[in-house]
Parts: structure tokens; C-alpha cells; sequence
């Protein structure tokens, strides 16, 4: 990866090449008088070395045919000329002369090449560092800024990425060496800046342009825009994964939002059907207080249903991340306006109430009766004719502890911190499953959207049932409030 030097650079080298050569050669010439010509031959060859060794190979050429004029001009007999005396000093002459070329010429390449190594390890690491920054990113713009800044603050480069549009072209406001690159399949430079293809795993995956030097990096920033291209190509392949996950877990909750509904809206529906029909086929054959029941069984469903309905509806409030109207609710009202509700007072359970008022949250008010609603149902659900249902709350400083304990089959222990997912359906120790799946998930809305918290524990009353607690900030009434 040996790369030009620079203009300015290599002029530097020269110079300094020629003063060092040329401080030798006055210390040979002071000095041969009392050491002897070979003695300061041998100090100019040692100068030609150490031109070649600290300035590369042409600094060391140059400083051998400095040296080798010197010694002809002003050692050589005769001196201040470049004639020779006599045919003896040909040998020694062309002896030296040879022997300066090759120690400036080998010295010089072995300065070249341990130049060219240790740029070759600067840009490994190089390439290991960003390797290793890229790694980390998550998508393609932190990829592509962490590339910008390191050949930017280590090569002085300016870098810019462009990937194809769907249709296969560059974007129309790509530079025009982008769009020739793409075209041609092939780096194309134009001035100051450079378009190269980069290729990934799977082919050319877009175009890396740079302003600046590249001339003196060019072999590198192939490398570079190799590994860009991987980095960026895992980044897309990313997006496309999260893209196709995304799209498979929205077809699995809409087929379970239509089991769900197919399931929950069937038997009610049924009910109501089987109701209404009875009371139109048997009008004159059934008695007041047949009728009466089945008029409250179709009160008692079309209730249900509506509790349905509006757990689809807020559960997808509570997903788009609205922002419901809250005030201040006494908890004693709301658990009593849910306990009153035709299938919660229909249903032949045991409700104890055990909350003060004056226990005050800020809440929608709706939402809160919902979820409540929803907790209290599912004791219902999970629990048989003429057992205790108790809801209880306390204030314990600043927060309300709301709770709901049933004497019912309980929740399994793996199901404890799975009860509150969507559509999850519980299966209790009884063996009967749960309903929709999205009555707590609701009633963990409400409370995450108030700053509490939810659980469940089993048992509930006893040594049976299950407990349903809500930790809900509490509140302070104030002049303003009042």
C-alpha cells in the first residue's frame, strides 16, 4: 500500500537530503588532510546512508551524485577540476562512485519500504477502528457519521454516501461522478473529489464520495469503501428484518384480534339470540318471570358486548399513545358505579367492598372504571356461584393500593407476570381459560398512563383465588382542586 508522497513533502525531503550530504561533505573535506582520502571517502559514503535512510531513495540518489561531484572536485586529483590526472584514478573513482549509488539506493528503499509498512499498519488500524465503530452502530445514519468523522479527523477527508432508490438509480441530487460511477460500475474521479463503488456481500450496494487528498489514500479508500459497503448492507438488512418482524407480528395480532372477537362476541351473541327468539316464538306460552329473565339475559350480554367493544377501542387508544382527560375521581365512587354494572350485580358472587371515601386518584374517569370493571369480571370468570369477591383500598403515604381478591381457581405461577400481555390468555389451575386476553392488558394501560403499577399474586382469600393490585398515586386535594 506504498501511496505518493506529496509535493510539498518531497521537496522537504530533498532539501533536507542535500543539507546533510552537504555537511558531510565539508567534514570530509576539513578533515581529509589529517585522516586521508579513504577515511573521508567512507565518511561521505556513511552521509550518502544516512540521506538515504532518513529521506528515501531519491534524497539517497540525489546525495550520491553530490557526493561523487565533491569528491571529484575537490579530492580527487586534480582538485577544484573534474579532469583526472591519470588513468590510475579511474578505478577509485568509478569504485566510489558505485558504492554511493548503491548505499543511497538501497538505503533509500529500505527507508520507502519501512515508510510504506508503517502507513500500511496506520491504515489497518485505521480500518480496525472503524471496523469496530460501525459494529456497535444500529443503523445506517450512525454508520454512516461514524465513518464521516474518523476519515475526517484521521485523514482529513470529507466522506458522503449514496445508495440506489428502490428502482435501482441514484437520487437525482447525487453528484454527477456518483451517477457516472453507478453507471460505469467502476471509481471515477473528477478533481478534487472521488466516487467510488462500494461492494458488498451481495453486490454494489451504493457509491462513497470524498473530498479532499484521496490521491495519497487511494488504494485505502477502496478498503474503506469495502467495509462501508458491509457495515451498510448489514444496516439495510436490519431495517428489512425489523420491517418484515413488524409487518409479522401486526398479521399475528390481527389474527388474534379477530379470534379474539370471533370468540368473545359469539357467546353473548348467542345468548341474545336464543333470548329473543324464545320470548317472540313463546309469547303466549311463557310466563312474567321467564319473561323477565330473558330480558335480563339480553340486558346482561348486550352489557358484556359493550365491554368488548370498548376494550378494542381503548386498548388502540392506549397503543397510538393518546393522552386521555383525567380529574380527580374518589375511589369509592368508581368501585361502586362497577359493582353496579347489570353483569357484575347479575352475577351470583359475594362482593365485599372495603374502601373509605376521600381516597382520591387523578384519572380518566372512563378508563378507570373500565379497567376496574375488567379486574372485577375476571374474578368472576375464574371463580364459581356464591363465592367472595373482596375490593379493597388503602392509602399507604403517597399512593393508593387498590386491590381485588377472589376465591376463585387461582393463576399458575408461570402465568403471574404473563397475565397482563395482550391476548394472552390465562389457563387456570381448573383447567379453564380465560376470555379475550385484553381486560388487563387494558387495566396495565390505565395504570401506566396514571404512573403506577400493577401485578398479580395467587392466592387471593385463603389459601385460594388470586389478587389483582393496582398502585396508584394518590392526591391531595388543594383550594384550587376544591
Amino acid at each position: 500500500m506504498n501511496s505518493p508522497l506529496k509535493p510539498s513533502r518531497a521537496v522537504a525531503a530533498v532539501l533536507l537530503g542535500t543539507a546533510l550530504i552537504s555537511l558531510a561533505c565539508l567534514t570530509a573535506y576539513l578533515t581529509h588532510p589529517w585522516i586521508g582520502n579513504i577515511a573521508a571517502t567512507l565518511m561521505l559514503v556513511i552521509g550518502v546512508l544516512i540521506v538515504g535512510a532518513g529521506q528515501g531513495m531519491l534524497a539517497g540518489l540525489i546525495a550520491a551524485a553530490v557526493a561523487f561531484f565533491f569528491f571529484n572536485f575537490f579530492m580527487a586529483e586534480p582538485v577544484l577540476s573534474l579532469t583526472l590526472s591519470s588513468s590510475d584514478d579511474i578505478a577509485p573513482l568509478v569504485a566510489f562512485n558505485v558504492t554511493a549509488l548503491i548505499a543511497g539506493a538501497l538505503s533509500g528503499k529500505l527507508r520507502d519500504r519501512a515508510a510504506a509498512a508503517e502507513r500500511a499498519t496506520g491504515w489497518a488500524n485505521l480500518l480496525l477502528e472503524a471496523g469496530n465503530e460501525v459494529q456497535a452502530a444500529i443503523d445506517r445514519q450512525q454508520i454512516e457519521d461514524r465513518l464521516r468523522d474518523k476519515a475526517l479527523t484521521r485523514l482529513g477527508l470529507s466522506l458522503d454516501f449514496f445508495l440506489p432508490t428502490p428502482s435501482g438509480r441514484m437520487p437525482d441530487e447525487a453528484p454527477d461522478a456518483v451517477h457516472d460511477a453507478w453507471k460505469a460500475m467502476a471509481d471515477c474521479s473528477s478533481g478534487a473529489s472521488m466516487a467510488l463503488v462500494m461492494h458488498g456481500i451481495s453486490g454494489p450496494i451504493g457509491v462513497l464520495v470524498t473530498e479532499g487528498p484521496w490521491a495519497s489514500y487511494k488504494e485505502f479508500l477502496g478498503s474503506y469503501a469495502n467495509l462501508a459497503a458491509i457495515a451498510l448492507e448489514r444496516a439495510v438488512f436490519s431495517e428489512r428484518m425489523r420491517e418484515v418482524r413488524a409487518l409479522e407480528r401486526s398479521e399475528e395480532l390481527k389474527s388474534a384480534l379477530l379470534s379474539s372477537v370471533s370468540h368473545d362476541f359469539r357467546t353473548p351473541l348467542s345468548a341474545i339470540s336464543a333470548s329473543a327468539s324464545s320470548l317472540r316464538e313463546f309469547e303466549q306460552q311463557i310466563s312474567a318471570e321467564q319473561r323477565d329473565f330473558f330480558l335480563a339475559t339480553i340486558l346482561v350480554e348486550c352489557n358484556r358486548l359493550n365491554n368488548y367493544t370498548a376494550n378494542l377501542l381503548e386498548i388502540s387508544k392506549l397503543e397510538s399513545g393518546s393522552t386521555p382527560p383525567v380529574q380527580i375521581l374518589d375511589v369509592n365512587d368508581v368501585v361502586f358505579a362497577v359493582v353496579g354494572q347489570p353483569y357484575i350485580r347479575s352475577a351470583d358472587r359475594v362482593i365485599e367492598i372495603n374502601v373509605p371515601v376521600g381516597v382520591l386518584v387523578r384519572a380518566n374517569a372512563m378508563l378507570f372504571e373500565l379497567a376496574l370493571s375488567n379486574i372485577v369480571t375476571n374474578s368472576i370468570d375464574f371463580s364459581g356461584p356464591g363465592s367472595r369477591i373482596i375490593i379493597s383500598a388503602e392509602r399507604i403515604d403517597s399512593q393508593i393500593i387498590l386491590e381485588v381478591k377472589d376465591e376463585g381457581s387461582g393463576i399458575p405461577a408461570e402465568d403471574l407476570t404473563r397475565v397482563f400481555d395482550k391476548f394472552h390468555r390465562t389457563t387456570s389451575a381448573g383447567g379453564k381459560s380465560g376470555g379475550s386476553g385484553l381486560g388487563l392488558a387494558i387495566a396495565r394501560g390505565f395504570v401506566v398512563a396514571t404512573g403506577g403499577s400493577i401485578w398479580a399474586d395467587s392466592p387471593g382469600i385463603g389459601e385460594k383465588g388470586a389478587t389483582i393490585g393496582m398502585n396508584i398515586p394518590a392526591v391531595d386535594l388543594d383550594p384550587v382542586d376544591e
